[in-house]
């Protein structure tokens, strides 16, 4: 059934994002231009935490290269965006900052995951 209704599922998944994504964001840039220092270091933070929980998935896990990296990927990309909209106005201005600073590593990291297994793909076929 997913297979046959896998185009609708995307587009209705990418929506949600979307309107995650605009409602979630809505005061961050004020928030980044009045502190970019703070801004840089949520964002180094962000980064910081989530190779950390990659890292040690993939590391202290069992399995082939691929295998422990999706389980890491899973481990470093908690979903805050749950935690965040849960708070909801309780959120301070540094703790969404922060929040909307995970979103960064969660969706540039998986092409670096996906690039390393490649990698590793081709070393074991050659």
């Amino acid at each position: 059934m997913l297979v046959a209704h896998g185009g609708v599922v995307d587009r209705v998944i990418v929506a949600a994002l979307l309107v995650f994504a605009v409602a979630t964001m809505a005061r961050i840039r004020t928030q980044i231009a009045a502190d970019a220092q703070a801004a840089t270091l949520c964002l180094g933070l962000a980064f910081a935490c989530n190779v950390a929980l990659q890292a040690a998935g993939a590391v202290l896990l069992p399995g082939n290269l691929g295998q422990r990296l999706t389980v890491g990927l899973i481990l470093g990309n908690r979903n805050v965006g749950l935690v965040w909209s849960a708070l909801g106005a309780a959120a301070s201005p540094r703790m969404a900052l922060y929040f909307a600073a995970t979103q960064l590593p969660i969706y540039i990291l998986p092409r670096l995951i996906e690039t390393l297994i490649g990698r590793d793909k081709r070393r074991a076929r050659a």
